[in-house]
C-alpha cells in the first residue's frame, strides 16, 4: 500500500514538473514570437538589436521544442511507475522505459550543449545534472534487466 501512495505522489510531481518545463520553455520563446509577428514599435527594439534575427528565431524555436524531450522522458518514467503501481516490478518493459528515459535526457543535454556553443546562454536545467540523471536511469535499467533475467531463471526452476 505504501508503494501505491509513493507512486501516486511521484506521478503528481511529474505532472507538475512537466507543466513547469513547458511553461519555462515558452517563457524563453514568447518574446521572440511576439517580436517576429508584431509590427508595432514595442518589439522593434528586439528585432533591430539582435543580429541574425531569423537565426535566433530558429534557435529559440528549437530550444522550445527541446523542452518536450524532457516531457517525453517524464512520460516514459511515468509508464515505468505505472508498471510498478500494478505490481509488475521486474519486467522487460521497466528496463526499456528507464533506458529510453535516460537516453532521451542525455540527448537533450547534448542538444543543449550544442546550442550553448552556438550562443544559447539560458536553458531550463543544468546540463551536468541532466546527464547525471540520465546515467543513473540507464544504470537502473541495467539492474532491472538483470533482475528480470534472474526472475525468468527462477520461474523456470522446478
Amino acid at each position: 500500500m505504501k508503494i501505491k501512495k509513493l507512486v501516486r505522489s511521484q506521478r503528481l510531481f511529474l505532472v507538475v514538473l512537466s507543466l513547469w518545463v513547458v511553461q519555462k520553455g515558452f517563457n524563453f520563446f514568447e518574446p521572440w514570437v511576439y517580436a517576429f509577428f508584431d509590427e508595432s514599435n514595442t518589439n522593434q527594439s528586439l528585432r533591430s538589436s539582435t543580429p541574425r534575427f531569423l537565426l535566433q528565431i530558429v534557435i529559440e524555436t528549437l530550444r522550445f521544442l527541446l523542452s518536450f524531450l524532457i516531457v517525453y522522458a517524464i512520460y516514459l518514467y511515468n509508464k515505468f511507475l505505472s508498471n510498478i503501481n500494478n505490481s509488475n516490478y521486474f519486467s522487460l518493459d521497466n528496463s526499456k522505459y528507464l533506458a529510453q528515459s535516460g537516453y532521451v535526457l542525455i540527448g537533450y543535454s547534448i542538444s543543449i550543449y550544442i546550442f550553448g556553443v552556438v550562443g544559447l546562454k539560458e536553458h531550463v536545467f543544468n546540463v551536468g545534472i541532466v546527464v547525471f540523471i540520465g546515467i543513473i536511469l540507464i544504470s537502473f535499467s541495467k539492474i532491472f534487466l538483470a533482475a528480470f533475467k534472474q526472475k525468468q531463471e527462477n520461474d523456470l526452476t522446478i
